[in-house]
């Protein structure tokens, strides 16, 4: 009878899907809320969580087994992930019209960032799957925080306040992208203790150093009357996909006054357009309030498709 189970029990395992022999995911970082598919996926930005991820896989080869083995590969995949990233940081832009890489290349910088960045980015969730031996591992830059992207803008940031104190033009953009959106529905009276951007139906791919400009092109905000430490310690701005959520960041207080812009602008669509009386409105209530000068401000984007 015992052989009996056991020939049964062999069968049983044997007519397993395949899924069933790929361990559960290993949260390696529990901050971020990542999933961990089955194909390598290139570095991508999830503005909201405010961070880089990456998905890289290596195959374990001949028959060596494990903990030892498994450390290693997670180092191999880490070391893959971590190239990848800083290929996608040097094309990052900075602002609408600056790559880091361009940055780099005309000296704003006296020394390439990309690489301190890159050795930043470490494990947040693995899996293994037994019968490929094939270790699926997604790595994760944070932007945010000392040393980190955020501290890289704001020293972008300083470098175009310097060469506007030196009597630089001011920032103009053209190359509009508008969008037909109506005046929106405040959410709160003034005193506001916020900024809400309504970016959602704009298509919008952030930057990390975006400006707010005039339907002629003209900058309303964004360079000289910023502040470059706050800028590196948490970011020109936060993101999310709803208004409540934005409540819920604490980052605009309870009574945020509410924007719809009216379109994108520039190389990468980067800068954000706002009609003649949003322009004006805002202006008035950042002299009474000064949510933009503590960076109280929260951009709504389209949530991403599932």
């Amino acid at each position: 009878m015992r052989m009996m189970l056991a020939a049964v029990g062999v069968l049983l395992l044997c007519a397993l899907p395949v899924w069933a022999i790929i361990e559960p995911t290993t949260v390696l970082d529990p901050y971020y809320n990542v999933g961990v598919g089955l194909t390598p996926q290139p570095p991508s930005i999830d503005w909201v969580q405010q961070a880089m991820f990456v998905t890289t896989q290596v195959q374990q080869h001949g028959n060596t087994a494990g903990v030892r083995n498994r450390f290693a590969l997670r180092r191999d995949a880490l070391e893959l992930g971590r190239t990848e990233i800083a290929g996608a940081l040097a094309d990052l832009h900075m602002t609408d019209y600056l790559t880091l890489a361009d940055a780099v290349n005309t000296h704003v910088f006296p020394e390439d960032p990309i690489p301190a960045l890159a050795a930043l980015v470490h494990p947040a969730a693995e899996t293994w799957d037994s019968e490929t031996k094939i270790l699926t591992l997604v790595s994760v830059l944070p932007l945010c925080g000392n040393d980190r992207l955020s501290e890289t803008a704001a020293r972008l940031l300083t470098f175009e306040q310097e060469t506007l104190a030196k009597g630089a033009r001011k920032h103009t953009t053209m190359n509009m992208t508008l969008v037909d959106t109506k005046l929106p529905m405040q959410m709160a009276q003034a005193p506001f203790t916020g900024l809400i951007l309504d970016c959602r139906d704009l298509h919008y791919v952030p930057v990390p150093l975006p400006k707010l400009v005039s339907l002629d092109g003209m900058e309303l905000w964004g360079t000289h009357d910023v502040n470059a430490v706050l800028v590196g310690q948490k970011g020109l701005c936060s993101y999310v996909n709803t208004p409540a959520q934005a409540l819920k960041t604490g980052r605009v207080g309870a009574k945020p006054m509410l924007i719809h812009p009216v379109g994108t602008c520039g190389v990468s669509q980067g800068d954000l357009i706002l009609r003649p009386e949003d322009a004006v409105f805002l202006v008035q209530q950042e002299a009474d309030c000064h949510f933009l000068s503590t960076l109280s401000i929260v951009i709504l984007l389209d949530k991403p498709k599932s």
